[in-house]
Order: C-alpha cells, then sequence, then structure tokens
C-alpha cells in the first residue's frame, strides 16, 4: 500500500507541509502511528492563522478551508445530503457510496446574493 500524506509541522510558529509516507507506519502496527499523524496534522491546520481566518459564514470561506483540508494532505471531506438520509431514513455506512465530496457539493449549490453557501454543513 503505497500512500503518502502531508503532515503538518511546526516551524517558527507557523505550519510547514512535509511529506510523510504512511506505508510502513501502516504495516508495522495496524494504522496507530499513521492515525496519529493524521490527527497531529488535522490538529496544526485547526489552528492555523489561515483556517482560522476564513470566513466561517461565506461561501468563499466554506471553499477556502474545505480546499486547506486536501492541501494539507488530509482526505477530502465527503458529505451526505439531506434529501439522501430521508430517502435511506437511516444514516448509511459510508462504503455504500452515498456520500459526495463536499467542495463538489459546494460549488454546486453555490452561494445566495450575500455570498452566504446555499450549501450548509453540519457537523455532528
Amino acid at each position: 500500500m503505497d500512500r503518502v500524506i502531508m503532515a503538518m509541522r511546526r516551524r517558527r510558529g507557523k505550519p510547514s507541509p512535509r511529506p510523510v509516507d504512511v506505508a510502513p507506519l501502516l504495516a508495522s502496527d495496524g494504522g496507530g502511528e499513521a492515525e496519529r499523524t493524521l490527527g497531529e496534522t488535522c490538529e496544526v491546520l485547526l489552528a492555523s492563522g489561515p483556517w482560522n481566518a476564513a470566513h466561517t459564514t461565506t461561501c468563499a470561506g466554506q471553499k477556502r478551508r474545505l480546499k486547506m483540508i486536501e492541501d494539507a494532505g488530509l482526505p477530502r471531506m465527503r458529505v451526505l445530503s439531506n434529501r439522501k438520509l430521508k430517502e435511506l431514513g437511516r444514516i448509511p455506512r459510508s462504503h455504500e457510496g452515498h456520500q459526495e465530496d463536499a467542495l463538489a457539493a459546494v460549488e454546486r449549490c453555490g452561494a445566495s446574493a450575500t455570498n452566504q453557501p446555499n450549501a450548509v454543513i453540519f457537523f455532528y
């Protein structure tokens, strides 16, 4: 399994990307170290200045944040529409393939006249 992710490390107070090969980590301990690396990457991203500077209530800010996730080497966010949840009547398992890319959903739905995203993402 050849997978390379970007790990974010702090240098002089700023996160900087560093490629990390997680394949040996996954093979050696069943993924524990790889999960820790992904977790650290996520923590650094969420604490970064650019992440916190991106507006949370504008379509542009929402798209900027979704792009930062991928730029940090993290897996792209996947979402499930309310329509699909209502149709299924349950929360599906991830392998069922009902979800779509969050950035694609935000771009497809567009923004209101005041730059508010028409796609609203709830986290739970």
